[in-house]
């Protein structure tokens, strides 16, 4: 099995790859910061097809803890060759929204209680952008980051049509962030064996307070968050799948 160290100079490289070749992939990418509320700067990367005639749908991508926007490299090309404009941020205190190498990086806790603001502020700049939709904006999250974007749905409900979650944890559950929650248009993906089970188990609770539509997709493996794009290929399509819906007028 891969290591963490390993793990990461895979991604930096496909990162690279993605960086050096992204005319050819027929997308215009522009690495952009944004001010959060709070005073927070943050980095991000504005993605948007090349030969777009009209505005974009608009997917925001926020990353896993202790991971970076660069991670959805892998899949960026193919939302983009879908039509959709895409805006990747790295949440404060990782990747390029660290303000000094010496800066301590949040908790996963005090991540969870503060990371809204920084997803508001992305909505904010995206729905700005002369070449975005401001009414068809669509939110994916992977592990932090997907328990941010359940919590995302119904806190701007009026500036997220539709989201999708993969490999939530269980920390939403247990300490009761979602209770009175009133989310809808979410897909849910995890693994069996991702976290011994809890992703799936959080998938599936999460569900249960969750109005439709909504879908759970369960892949059959210990993959967590972004791994799942790499042992499961299958899961692009079933979010492209899932996203569509910001494609209606």
């Amino acid at each position: 099995m891969m290591n963490r160290m390993a793990w990461l100079i895979a991604l930096g490289m496909i990162a690279a790859a993605f960086s050096a070749n992204a005319a050819d992939i027929g997308l215009i990418m522009t690495d952009m910061t944004l001010q959060t509320q709070d005073g927070k700067t943050l980095a991000g990367s504005w993605i948007i097809p090349e030969h777009a005639k009209k505005k974009a749908p608009v997917v925001l991508l926020v990353h896993d803890y202790g991971l970076n926007r660069r991670d959805w490299n892998v899949f960026i090309p193919d939302l983009v060759e879908q039509g959709f404009a895409v805006l990747a941020m790295d949440l404060r205190g990782h990747g390029q929204s660290r303000s000094s190498e010496g800066e301590t990086v949040p908790t996963q806790d005090d991540l969870l209680n503060v990371g809204l603001a920084d997803i508001q502020s992305a909505l904010k700049w995206a729905a700005a952008q002369k070449a975005a939709d401001a009414k068809r904006i669509g939110i994916v999250g992977a592990g932090l980051g997907g328990d941010l974007a359940f919590l995302a749905r119904t806190a701007f409900v009026k500036n997220i049509k539709a989201a999708v979650v993969i490999s939530p944890s269980y920390t939403t559950i247990t300490d009761g962030k979602f209770s009175g929650m009133t989310a809808n248009g979410i897909l849910f993906c995890a693994s069996s064996k991702s976290k011994d089970g809890m992703s799936m188990m959080a998938a599936d609770t999460l569900a249960n307070f969750t109005k439709e539509p909504k879908k759970v997709v369960i892949y059959d493996s210990a993959a967590h968050g972004i791994a799942l794009f790499y042992k499961h290929p299958e899961v692009k399509q079933d979010i492209l799948s899932w996203l569509n819906v910001l494609k209606k007028n």
